[in-house]
């Protein structure tokens, strides 16, 4: 069983894709018809951490950093900031810890003052309301209300938030004992969740394709996620387990929660962090994965390291992305996930590492664009590539070689 990761005081993030000092897989292999993966929305808000640092871009500069020093209190949304200097050329750097998460009693929140959501569509249950649908409410960052004309809000209705591609986070406030089917499925810019303790029931197929969902945090009373929850929830890389549920990497049992995790913890900080370049990872330490890239430039050359790790590209990492149009893989990559590119329509120019081992199933399926396609190799190394299916780009197009 894998390593479980106990978080230190704060998450200590170091971006490799900011000014920086110099320096298969379990996952489906198709997907559903009709359903296809989506890049995630370019915000930098909420549990994933920001690094930010500043000073010297001489890229044969190496930084001399101090000790981290406390630099903010966190927020609901914002976690306590803590920064460290460069005695040589003052660059700093500062981290955010994991944000508290919004506490919510009579629609406002305790701690900051943020309002619930309005404007969602609200069903009568008895002395209780279900959200029953978005309604008129045009928020990405949804905060369901924990009560409506006085009375509880105990539950999110059936097919709610179906195949709302705009909602990137929801903030589930106590009350809230269930999940109904189908509730968030298709919701391909959603990456964070929050459940509350009250919460006993996810039922069936409810985050199913929440392609961006990298972590959930399932709470203390939570007894019960029924059959394909969350399944083709292929980001869904780390699972915090506060429930008496038991998980097992892999399985499909308790609706997939942990088909593709990579880590299980249940106590400690979450390990997905954004940067400011528009790049989502997972780094436990052990292991590092680019989950996505939110950032807007055409012409991508991928990091080399992200927090001085080599790192892996996830299943569906840059999937839909219409607006990249060439994209370079890092040397050191050995494989390439399934559905790593799916449906990049505007990609046109591919370099390929001559460190290639495996192109998996439809890694560049829908990329009809391509027209280059660059090996940083030899011919003969190129032909023990072992290439899946669903990659037409990777055997109609004429190669470039390097090596």
């Amino acid at each position: 069983m894998k390593k479980i990761i106990t978080a230190l005081l704060i998450t200590v993030m170091i971006s490799a894709l900011l000014i920086s000092c110099a320096g298969g897989s379990k996952d489906d292999t198709s997907a559903p018809s009709g359903t296809t993966p989506s890049a995630a929305q370019n915000e930098n808000t909420g549990k994933e951490q920001i690094t930010e640092n500043k000073g010297n871009t001489d890229p044969s500069h190496t930084h001399k950093y101090g000790e981290w020093k406390d630099a903010g209190e966190g927020s609901c949304t914002t976690g306590a900031a803590r920064e460290r200097v460069c005695s040589e050329c003052a660059a700093k750097e500062t981290v955010y810890a994991e944000p508290a998460g919004h506490k919510m009693k009579d629609n406002v929140c305790a701690v900051c003052g943020a309002k619930a959501s309005e404007g969602l569509e609200m069903e009568p249950w008895g002395d209780e309301y279900h959200v029953k649908g978005v309604g008129e409410c045009r928020d990405r960052d949804i905060i369901i209300p924990d009560k409506h004309d006085g009375k509880p809000v105990t539950a999110i209705d059936e097919k709610a938030f179906y195949n709302n591609t705009d909602i990137t986070s929801v903030t589930l406030p106590e009350g809230i004992t269930e999940i109904g089917g189908y509730a968030f499925t298709g919701c391909k810019s959603l990456r964070r969740i929050s459940f509350p303790d009250s919460l006993t029931d996810i039922d069936g197929n409810a985050f199913y394709m929440c392609l961006n969902l990298y972590t959930v945090t399932l709470p203390k009373n939570l007894q019960r996620i029924s059959q394909k929850a969350f399944l083709a929830c292929y980001k869904l890389v780390e699972v915090k387990n506060l429930s008496s549920l038991t998980l097992k990497y892999g399985s499909s049992d308790n609706g997939h929660v942990a088909y593709y995790a990579e880590n299980i913890i249940t106590e400690g900080d979450l390990h997905v962090y954004g940067t400011n370049g528009g790049y989502y990872y997972y780094d436990n330490g052990e292991k590092t994965l680019l989950l996505s890239y939110t950032g807007t430039d055409t012409e991508l050359v991928l990091p080399a390291d992200f927090n001085g790790h080599k790192y892996d590209l996830a299943s569906a990492s840059f999937s839909e992305n219409r607006t990249i149009k060439s994209v370079e893989i890092r040397e050191g990559t050995a494989d390439i996930r399934p559905q790593s590119f799916y449906n990049c329509t505007s990609l046109a120019t591919i370099k390929l590492p001559s460190t290639l081992k495996h192109v998996d199933n439809d890694a560049f399926r829908g990329c009809t664009a391509i027209s280059s396609v660059i090996y940083n190799g030899a011919k003969d190394a190129w032909e023990k590539v072992d290439i899946d299916s669903g990659n037409d780009p990777m055997w109609d197009r004429e190669i470039t070689y390097n090596g």
